[in-house]
């Protein structure tokens, strides 16, 4: 039986598996921008209740701010919304003005409390100045009994800063100038700095001196007791001596130390406390001075109680100081006079 060929064209056959996927190919250009959005006045937005009262932060959502303002909405109490005093809670049951005085306070009333008979613990009154009981105060007419006490002892102490200063002006003034005791050289008279003034009737000043300080009297020698005075008036700083001579039973006379009559910025006079330190059986001390002077006289103050201090002599120990020392031993300050004058 022949066999014959008919083209029926092309003819598709049932769909393959799908093949690997290619690579991803480069992005494409951006697109244009679309039209603006539009919110929906009716889209409903869904949110909770926050759990606690916070306050509302910038950045946050719709969803979450709501949420807090949900919150501080259900924790307000009716009254914040009626106003009603019948609406709080917590209440007094009842008010002074319930049945009580508007002005009574623990059963106190107003007229009660301006009487201070009617305090309770109140402190006790008293009017003098010798109480020592607690929970007192003073009466006010103790204000006029203590000024007048104090106004009479500020007139007591004008008083004897008064006397003071009149004892202190009038005290060791001395008779002469040349008065000693020339067989005890530790007598009192000698040891004491005395003071002489012409015009209240010391005897035996030099000639033209007015006011002078007399430093202690010491024993130039065996045979010689040297009297100095230091002169402030008319002439400050002139230093005067006269000499006692024992052998001739006189004075010398006054010697003016300087020869210029006026030693204003050549002779000086200083005083102060000295530290003095023990050192066997003497103690030293530093006295200081400008340089370019020399120590003339140095010499304690007067020491009634113990007439026996003075000040046993002085050395030079640098160019401007000078070591002085006394025949006793202290570990103290001693008040000291010196005089320096330009070299």
């Amino acid at each position: 039986m022949a066999t014959q060929e008919i083209d029926l064209g092309s003819v598709q056959g049932p769909k393959g598996d799908p093949g690997p996927q290619g690579p991803q190919g480069e992005q494409g250009p951006e697109g244009p921008q679309g039209p603006p959005g539009e919110v929906d006045a009716d889209t409903a937005i869904e949110f909770t209740q926050a759990a606690s009262r916070v306050n509302l932060v910038s950045g946050e959502s719709i969803k979450t701010l709501f949420g807090k303002v949900m919150k501080w909405f259900a924790d307000l109490k009716a009254v914040a919304f009626s106003g009603s005093y019948n609406d709080l809670s917590d209440k007094p049951s009842s008010l002074p003005a319930n049945g009580g005085n508007s002005d009574t306070v623990d059963g106190k009333h107003a007229t009660d409390l301006q009487n201070y008979n009617n305090l309770s613990n109140k402190p006790t009154i008293v009017n003098n100045g010798t109480t020592t009981a607690a929970n007192t105060i003073l009466d006010g007419r103790m204000g006029k009994t203590l000024a007048d006490k104090d106004a009479n002892l500020q007139s007591q102490i004008t008083s004897l800063n008064s006397s003071l200063a009149d004892i202190v002006y009038n005290s060791n003034i001395l008779t002469s100038a040349l008065h000693i005791d020339i067989n005890n050289p530790l007598a009192t008279v000698n040891m004491q700095m005395g003071r002489c003034y012409k015009n209240r009737g010391t005897q035996a000043m030099p000639d033209g001196v007015n006011v002078a300080y007399r430093k202690p009297v010491m024993r130039y020698d065996q045979n010689n007791i040297l009297v100095e005075l230091y002169e402030t008036s008319p002439v400050y700083g002139r230093i005067w001596i006269n000499k006692y001579s024992l052998e001739a039973n006189s004075w010398s006379g006054w010697k003016n130390l300087t020869p210029s009559s006026d030693l204003s910025g050549i002779v000086f006079h200083q005083e102060g406390n000295i530290k003095f330190n023990p050192s066997g059986d003497k103690s030293y001390g530093y006295i200081n001075i400008p340089s370019g002077y020399i120590l003339v006289s140095a010499y304690m103050q007067e020491i009634t109680s113990n007439v026996g201090l003075r000040l046993g002599g002085f050395n030079r120990s640098s160019d401007t100081g000078y070591t002085a020392w006394v025949d006793f031993n202290i570990n103290d300050y001693i008040y000291l006079h010196w005089i320096y004058a330009k070299a």
